[in-house]
């Protein structure tokens, strides 16, 4: 593999008036709005602790190259730019492409170019190349905030991926051929998603007919003991005419929810897949960051893994009394929400409470927030 580190930037220096906001926020409490940026940038990206397992990193992405070329290195800036923002949103590519509020950064992409190498790869004896680029995290969430996207917070679920192929009426993992893993976690990652594999014992223990019959109960029972989310199952069928016809299952606890389409490759086929996982990911987790006026930061305590997460901040988006909720930092068992209101603060409480799931705790430590417990 030949690396090349061709291009390091700092970070962007913040204007006088954001270290005026952030002096505000820390010090003084004046604004909830400042406050929200510091804990924002300082805890919530950085965070690990989303109850996912894996830190995604939103901010660098890989994009295939055929040269380590000037103009193929501006146009895979550009395509990698674009990348991050969909993995950072968990908007659809095309929907970044499209957008003219983004127009001139996607233009200027290679002036905010952190860092870069060029990356290679084998694949079934085919040597690929990919630029790899990063750029500065302030820079992204920026942008983020510029254009009104949402935001998709980087510690992300851990689905174990099983990619099973017929071809020709014979049954193969895709996992286990040389190089195709390595393949399948960067298309993955295209996605913003966090892909598992299946270790040596669940490859040696799993069935491929229980996969491709979607036996549930095998594939739980041959997959007990890998930790994981959830386990999704991507089925690949060669049609005529280079055609494949892919359908796909994710596994959930006890929840099932499926997809399918028909694509013109293998690369097309997995894209079609993990662009649908990351959209089922992302429309439960990703996070307006704007807000109106009358906003309140709550902690609720009792949130103890992603399916809970899930549930209170659909529990909150529900009330209509509610309109804008975003989660600012989790640790351990608690839970900081900024939660934008349409009405006042005490009705709001007496929806609360009169809904028996997010009441008061006894004990309220600062006058900064509202202690709450998540009742199950």
């Amino acid at each position: 593999m030949f690396q090349k580190t061709v291009f390091q930037k700092p970070d962007l220096q913040e204007s006088a008036l954001q270290k005026l906001a952030f002096q505000k926020a820390v010090f003084q409490f004046v604004s909830f709005r400042y406050l929200y940026y510091c804990v924002f940038f300082f805890c919530l990206v950085t965070s690990s602790s989303l109850f996912a397992k894996k830190h995604v990193d939103i901010f660098q992405a890989q994009v295939p190259v055929t040269s380590g070329e000037t103009e193929n290195y501006k146009v895979g800036a550009k395509a990698a730019l674009i990348q991050v923002l969909a993995k950072a949103s968990g908007q659809t590519e095309d929907a970044i492409r499209s957008n003219s509020a983004l127009a001139t950064d996607l233009s200027q992409a290679a002036r905010w170019v952190r860092e870069y190498q060029y990356i290679s790869s084998q694949v079934n004896g085919e040597t690929r190349q990919y630029l790899q680029v990063s750029f500065p995290e302030k820079y992204i969430t920026d942008i983020i905030k510029i254009a009104r996207l949402p935001f998709w917070p980087p510690n992300r679920p851990e689905p174990l991926i099983f990619v099973v192929i017929d071809q020709g009426g014979k049954l193969s993992l895709l996992n286990d051929k040389p190089g195709m893993e390595a393949e399948i976690a960067r298309d993955a990652d295209r996605f913003g998603l966090a892909p598992l594999f299946p270790n040596r014992y669940v490859i040696r223990k799993v069935n491929i007919a229980s996969l491709w019959q979607q036996d549930i109960a095998k594939i739980e029972s041959a997959t007990y003991g890998q930790s994981q989310d959830a386990i999704f199952v991507i089925r690949l069928k060669s049609l005529a005419f280079n055609t494949i016809d892919a359908d796909w299952f994710l596994l959930e606890g006890e929840e099932q929810y499926r997809g399918a389409g028909i694509a013109g490759s293998l690369d097309e086929s997995l894209d079609n897949a993990f662009a649908w996982l990351g959209r089922h990911y992302s429309s439960r987790a990703a996070m307006n960051l704007h807000y109106g006026q009358n906003e309140f930061v709550l902690s609720i305590a009792n949130v103890v893994d992603y399916s809970d997460y899930t549930k209170v901040v659909k529990y909150l988006e529900e009330l209509n009394v509610v309109s804008g909720v975003v989660v600012t930092q989790v640790e351990d068992s608690r839970m900081n929400v900024a939660v934008s209101l349409n009405t006042d603060f005490d009705k709001f409480l007496s929806i609360l409470e009169q809904g028996g799931k997010l009441p008061l705790e006894l004990n309220q430590p600062d006058q900064y927030r509202h202690y709450l417990y998540w009742k199950k």
